[in-house]
């Protein structure tokens, strides 16, 4: 019986050794995406403030109404990307299968914001020269 009672003891302690690694794997995956997609966001955030400069460029310009609405486009796509964010702490808190969904869907969603800034940008360059 003693025997059992070790056999048992053991198995739930390795049981328990090997959840909290699987946990600690979860918790590094999300992080990583979370990382990831931070980083993105951190390139092109500063860029908003040289679409309000190019705006008001333009503004003052002949026929750049279409690339200044497209600029103001871009801007506000960054700022509805950042108000639709969960916070990492609200992330943690999901299932992880849940959690990396969201985040690879975040991070597409910025890849398209910083997509349209970038070329928004060049355009409204493009258009002073």
């Amino acid at each position: 019986m003693r025997i059992l009672l070790s056999i048992i003891l053991i198995s739930v302690l390795s049981n328990a050794c090997d959840n909290s690694q699987t946990e600690s794997n979860n918790t590094n995956e999300v992080k990583q995406l979370w990382d990831e997609m931070m980083v993105i966001h951190d390139e092109v955030m500063p860029k908003t403030s040289e679409i309000v400069r190019l705006q008001k460029q333009l503004r003052e310009k002949e026929d750049t109404e279409a690339i200044v609405q497209e600029l103001a486009s871009a801007e506000e796509a960054m700022w509805n990307w950042m108000n639709g964010l969960k916070q990492y702490d609200k992330i943690e808190q999901m299932d992880k299968t849940e959690a990396i969904d969201y985040l690879k869907g975040s991070k597409a969603e910025i890849e398209k914001v910083s997509q349209q800034m970038m070329e928004a940008i060049e355009e409204g360059k493009a258009k002073l020269e």
